[in-house]
């Protein structure tokens, strides 16, 4: 964010000129007002939204840098852009595996690449198996994944791949040889480190990366803890925070705090453990089958065993065999949402009770509600935010372990973490976030303080881009222009442009 730091947020204009502005396309415009937006759109709705905010900043940036005039400028940042704004490969393909019995199915795949103007040759992402996925989903989901890496100063590409298949009609040594093709078919060559996602983490990752050591990160149970401990940093970063506490009417930090929560998956049942060991109490637990509330708590661990033993949540307490959004309604404090895509819709938006919403799930929230919910006040931590801990952990890793990384390539954060896990210059760690470490549960480590540290401090940078850029509470924003910022300067430091 070096490059925007002396921004004032007005643009030089002589009399004769007039403001330079960004109109977001027609099609990502048209998807606000479409209850079957593909992600890609809705994804590119929430992006675009940041490029008008900040549009007029970079043609500033870029006329200070260049010998550009304010014309010349403003046509050059809208070509960037159009060109950031398109996937760099997209590889639909099938293959045949031979089953157990001998027969063959045909498989079909995706993989989607996004970002690749910005310079950089890593990548960064997911890799998804389930019946549902699409094409289109692919896309948003790689174009979010460049947008969280890049907010939270990782210097990759979003990544994202798709297995279109129900991993419970195959077995482990069939759904090991759809693996490894899909890395021969996709990944060979590529350096490209994969998070844990639907159906997918330590299990299957070691086929991709039985022969790649550095990229063979997801083989630690860490990793698949450090997304819900990011989120976890993040929230309490909010709930402590003067400013957002006054607004909420909340006292500080998150004991007593009520919290209902949708999806017992990776990230909600880790995160779930994290809030009620603070001393939050869950008052509502929803699955795609079942849901149940009990305003007097939920014990959460309970729940979680209950699902493992009958992989739903029917029978648990007085759970109730039903998919809607009547728990949505129910009061708490806060609600999370760390199940799927288009989990709030603009129907159920004006109902929901609680104050605070975190999207620990990728884009939970349409477009059509999130301003609804916008306009009953309520403040929503948003995903490439939130989300951002699996990428943060894989990244750090990653920077451990390759010695030949050049440094200019590396945030000045990351190389202070490379320092301290070398123990040149050590991180201080306050004692409440020792304590708030101890008492979730968590080791107390080089990687979970740098973990929170980095999570404080991109936290504040979405305060203080909420206050340049009079938003208010909109952190959605907030943090596509924090991502902007860093593409466009990454891209003003090589010239790219």
């Amino acid at each position: 964010m070096k490059f925007f730091a002396s921004l004032k947020g007005k643009l030089k204009l002589s009399p004769n000129q007039a403001p330079i502005c960004y109109e977001m396309p027609s099609r990502y415009k048209d998807s606000f007002y479409l209850a079957n937006a593909s992600l890609f759109d809705s994804v590119n709705w929430y992006l675009h939204k940041g490029y008008e905010t900040i549009f007029p900043h970079l043609v500033e940036k870029l006329m200070d840098i260049s010998e550009f005039d304010q014309l010349k400028a403003s046509k050059k940042i809208s070509n960037i852009i159009e060109v950031l704004d398109q996937c760099d490969n997209l590889i639909d393909k099938r293959y045949p595996i031979r089953k157990n019995d001998s027969t063959f199915d045909l498989i079909r795949t995706f993989n989607m690449n996004h970002g690749a103007f910005s310079g950089h040759s890593l990548k960064i992402g997911g890799l998804r198996i389930s019946p549902d996925v699409t094409r289109d989903e692919m896309k948003g989901l790689s174009v979010l994944s460049t947008h969280r890496l890049s907010t939270m100063d990782i210097k990759a590409n979003g990544y994202f791949g798709g297995i279109k298949i129900d991993p419970k009609t195959y077995s482990t040594i069939e759904i090991e040889d759809i693996v490894r093709k899909y890395k021969l078919y996709h990944m060979k060559g590529q350096e490209c480190l994969l998070e844990p996602d639907l159906n997918f983490g330590r299990k299957w990752n070691k086929c991709l990366n039985e022969e790649q050591e550095l990229c063979s990160q997801c083989d630690d149970e860490w990793l698949e803890s450090a997304c819900s401990q990011g989120a976890l940093f993040g929230l309490n970063f909010f709930l402590t925070n003067d400013k957002i506490l006054s607004k909420l009417g909340f006292t500080s930090g998150i004991n007593g705090k009520t919290f209902i929560l949708q999806g017992l998956g990776k990230m909600g049942s880790k995160l779930a453990i994290y809030l009620e060991a603070l001393g939050a109490k869950c008052v509502g637990l929803k699955e795609s089958d079942s849901h149940v509330f009990n305003k007097d708590g939920i014990h959460v661990q309970e729940a979680i065993s209950h699902k493992k033993e009958y992989g739903t949540l029917i029978g648990f307490q007085l759970a109730k065999p039903a998919d809607d959004f009547e728990l949505y309604k129910q009061e708490c404090d806060v609600l999370i949402l760390a199940a799927k895509q288009k989990s709030i819709v603009c129907h159920m938006a004006k109902s929901i009770k609680a104050k605070l919403i975190v999207e620990a799930a990728y884009m939970p929230i349409t477009p059509t509600a999130y301003m609804i919910l916008q306009g009953h006040s309520k403040i929503i931590l948003p995903d490439i935010f939130i989300c951002g801990g699996s990428g943060v952990a894989l990244y750090l890793r990653y920077l451990q372990k390759r010695s030949d990384i050049a440094t200019r390539r590396i945030a000045p954060f990351y190389q202070h973490v490379l320092d301290d896990s070398i123990g040149n210059s050590p991180q201080v760690v306050s004692e409440n976030n020792v304590t708030l470490i101890e008492k979730a549960g968590m080791q107390q480590d080089i990687s979970t303080h740098a973990m929170q540290n980095i999570f404080n401090r991109k936290a504040r940078e979405l305060m203080d881009i909420c206050e340049k850029y009079n938003l208010g509470f909109n952190f959605k924003t907030a943090a596509f222009i924090l991502s902007i910022e860093n593409i466009f300067d990454e891209v003003f430091c090589t010239k790219r442009y």
